[in-house]
């Protein structure tokens, strides 16, 4: 899944440059790394809070994604605190985990650290909502839904 996201045209998610750190599928938890950019800071010089915020919902929104497949996923709440300066080159390994798994709502928790494991530097509480994605053109045929076209000649 990764791979097919991480591949598309140039958009934000991909500019962070995420790199896969870990998951566990019982514990319901994934950590991506992301080095932090020049163009990723703020006037202060340090990461810009609206880049971290990114980082948490890329994060979390992959972990809530892979929860809800074969359906897709989308952010309805995003809350982060900012808790230390982040400086460019600095490595930031977000830690998320899945807090409650429903048919209309996923509660995930996140957590980042900069350069090392004890230097807790932002948390998040994001909620995402799973959703039906239409398929991808060229996609139709492998879809177990059948067409207006198909239905019709299933009725008839």
């Amino acid at each position: 899944m990764l791979e097919e996201i991480w591949s598309q045209p140039d958009n934000l998610n991909k500019r962070m440059d995420p790199r896969y750190v870990g998951s566990d599928d019982e514990e319901l938890t994934l950590e991506l790394e992301f080095t932090v950019q020049e163009w990723q800071l703020n006037h202060s010089h340090i990461l810009h809070g609206g880049a971290m915020a990114t980082a948490f919902d890329e994060t979390l929104g992959l972990l809530a994604r892979w929860a809800a497949a074969p359906m897709s996923s989308v952010t309805t709440h995003l809350t982060t605190s900012f808790l230390r300066p982040v400086h460019r080159g600095s490595t930031l390994l977000v830690r998320a985990k899945i807090l409650s798994l429903g048919k209309r709502l996923i509660t995930v928790r996140g957590e980042a650290y900069a350069d090392t494991p004890d230097n807790l530097v932002g948390a998040a509480m994001a909620s995402f909502m799973p959703l039906s994605v239409p398929p991808k053109p060229g996609d139709e045929e492998k879809s177990p839904t059948p067409t207006a076209d198909e239905g019709e000649a299933l009725e008839g």
